[in-house]
């Protein structure tokens, strides 16, 4: 009857354990910085267990200003959270910034603009602008009348 009793309990604990080979699947997370100088992404990379939402952050470099996401997620929020359900590729897409010229003119005459290293519409920070003011002729003729 011990035996027995003994038996039913073993049985009763195999059926309620269990046993499982199975693993959490493991995805990569890549992620990057689009162009490479205008900032960083962290984390850079790793593996992740199905289910687990990463944060990634976005850093500008000096001069430059996040865009936003491209790849596995898109979107402008920065941080943002991502859920592992696979692999996964992220960029984060930087912009040089850019500042406007406005040249004031006081009186008559022009102020000539000579760039002296790339040409946009607006300037990306470090551009060196060459300003000469060309004043306006005024001639003045005194004669006396006789």
């Amino acid at each position: 009857m011990r035996k027995l009793l003994l038996l039913s309990l073993l049985f009763c604990l195999l059926l309620f354990t269990r046993c499982s080979t199975e693993s959490t699947p493991v995805y990569n997370l890549t992620t990057t910085a689009m162009p490479s100088e205008g900032g960083t992404v962290s984390p850079a990379q790793g593996e992740y267990d199905d289910g687990t939402m990463v944060e990634i952050t976005a850093t500008a470099s000096e001069g430059w200003a996040f865009q936003g996401w491209q790849g596995d997620h898109s979107g402008s929020q920065n941080p943002v959270s991502v859920l592992m359900n696979g692999d996964k590729q992220v960029t984060a897409q930087f912009a040089q910034r850019t500042y406007p010229l406005t040249i004031s003119i006081e009186g008559e005459g022009n102020v000539v603009e000579e760039i002296v290293q790339d040409k946009s519409t607006d300037f990306e920070e470090g551009t060196v602008v060459e300003l000469t003011a060309d004043p306006a002729l005024r001639v003045e003729i005194c004669g006396v009348a006789g």
